[in-house]
């Protein structure tokens, strides 16, 4: 499983950095028409997490991931032969809604193959190898950045298609899950008429927005707002990609019950106020002060993230059903879908559009949610076992 999320993520993260390049210098759209087409294929992710994950629990998550990155990779070798915009706006709304489903269906695997204690450390390292993957794609892609040539960028296209087929290959190498019997399927929809569940997936889309001001906002407020050298810019995502392989993991094994799942989520949120102030103290201090500043607040994002992450797979896991874990794990999908659309957007209006106030908003924002976890998770744990014992 690791190794089909390797060589998947490997294959995306040597596309992502050219893409924008491609459509506009290589295909000839405009940047408008790339950036509404992007918007209406992130709608369709949003959207696309539950039938999937349901999907999944009907058939078989290992049958359904299979089927779903074998679409990818046809879909995705379809971008050497993007002509129009309307071209790129089908093939990446498709892509786009695929996609989800192999990340909420990944979970769902997770949740099928690995024992119940085990689940939380699987699903980290596969964290873990998604962001090594993307690193390591990202470095390759530099090579057809370098040539610059249409052809150069069409290779990159079409090795990315075929990572995703080998990654399908790789999956098959899992065990066959049998269909679910008809009468042990979860209701449609269940997920969503589980308040709870909703409410905790909203709190953690909030926090999930933190990985945005390391490689969104923070480049731009380094850049225009600060006296610091550039170059920490690059530190920065270093330190990011770096701390997530190496420590989600170890951070993730210290999650093994609903009360831990719950401080270690209070922990992230404080851990990014934290940052959110080191991050807007930058602004008035000299460049070298405000580059130990600024180490300091992506070292304290770092944290923050990886204790949001680590409790939000503890939760996600265990107030899901057991019959139903590929719908409930397409909501985590989806709920991620919206924290990734409106997180530019919430990171231009606070920290880029006021300034240091807007960083002390955004800290206010994490810790709120961070702190509406408890509550919320033991109204879960009580509507489970409420289930349960329900004949």
């Amino acid at each position: 499983m690791a190794l089909a999320i390797l060589v998947n993520t490997l294959g995306s993260g040597l596309f992502l950095p050219l893409s924008a390049l491609y459509f506009t210098q290589v295909v000839g759209l405009r940047a408008g028409q790339v950036a509404l087409g992007l918007g209406i294929a992130s709608v369709t992710g949003v959207v696309s997490g539950i039938p999937l994950g349901r999907l999944a629990d009907r058939q078989g998550a290992r049958q359904v991931q299979v089927a779903l990155l074998a679409a990818m990779g046809v879909l995705t070798f379809g971008y050497v032969f993007v002509a129009t915009a309307w071209q790129f706006t089908v093939l990446a709304t498709l892509i786009t809604a695929l996609d989800r489903g192999v990340s909420g269906v990944a979970a769902a695997l997770v949740a099928d193959s690995v024992p119940t204690s085990e689940r939380v450390a699987a699903r980290a390292y596969t964290r873990s190898v998604v962001f090594f993957g993307l690193a390591l794609g990202s470095s390759l892609s530099a090579v057809a950045l370098r040539l610059g040539t249409p052809l150069a960028y069409r290779w990159a296209i079409a090795l990315d298609a075929a990572t995703f087929l080998a990654a399908a290959a790789l999956y098959l190498r899992l065990p066959r899950a049998l269909p679910r019997p008809a009468e042990l399927r979860p209701s449609p929809w269940q997920a969503l008429r589980d308040r709870p569940y909703v409410t905790v997936t909203g709190l953690f889309s909030v926090l999930g927005m933190y990985n945005t001001t390391v490689t969104f906002a923070l480049p731009l407020w380094v850049l225009h707002r600060t006296s610091i050298p550039g170059e920490f810019i690059s530190l920065a995502f270093a330190v990011n990609t770096i701390g997530h392989v190496l420590l989600q993991v170890p951070v993730s094994r210290r999650v093994r019950s609903w009360r831990s799942a719950r401080r270690t989520a209070g922990i992230g949120g404080i851990s990014l106020l934290l940052a959110c102030c080191c991050f807007a103290a930058t602004a008035r201090t000299a460049p070298w002060p405000g580059a130990a500043l600024l180490t300091a607040g992506v070292l304290l994002n770092l944290t923050g993230g990886l204790c949001a992450a680590s409790a939000q797979f503890y939760i996600a896991f265990g107030l899901a059903p057991e019959g139903a874990q590929g719908q409930y794990q397409g909501l985590v999908s989806s709920g991620a879908s919206v924290s990734a659309m409106l997180a530019p957007a919430l990171s231009t209006l606070l920290p880029l559009g006021l300034g240091e106030p807007g960083w002390a908003l955004l800290g206010a924002l994490f810790v709120g949610a961070s702190l509406g976890v408890g509550p919320v998770v033991n109204a879960g744990i009580r509507r489970l076992r409420t289930a349960q014992l329900q004949p």
